[in-house]
């Protein structure tokens, strides 16, 4: 099984709004890019030695024949889309 960092998540999200900023640039209509929350169910594990820590891993949905002692917890994160120079984006220009 793979584990997906939530920071892994986040990025990815930060790399599809770019996509869809892109992609909307010429179009007549466009969206401003609003507070985005983020819903996951996030195991929360230690980890002692060089890399010592608390991280959050995303959890898989479905079953398969591993078993992984950690901490389950839903957490909601809100983002602000801002651009370089700090102001709103949109979905078009």
């Amino acid at each position: 099984m793979s584990r997906i960092a939530l920071a892994e998540m986040v990025e990815e999200l930060r790399s599809e709004l770019l996509q869809a900023v892109q992609a909307g640039k010429g179009k007549e209509i466009g969206f401003e890019l609003g507070e985005v929350t983020l819903e996951a169910q996030v195991q929360v594990t230690r980890e002692v030695g060089g890399s010592a820590g608390i991280k959050f891993w995303l959890v898989e949905a479905g079953g398969s024949g591993t078993h992984t002692t950690g901490s389950t917890q839903t957490i909601s994160v809100k983002l602000k889309p801002v651009g370089l120079g700090g102001g709103s984006l949109r979905v078009n220009r």
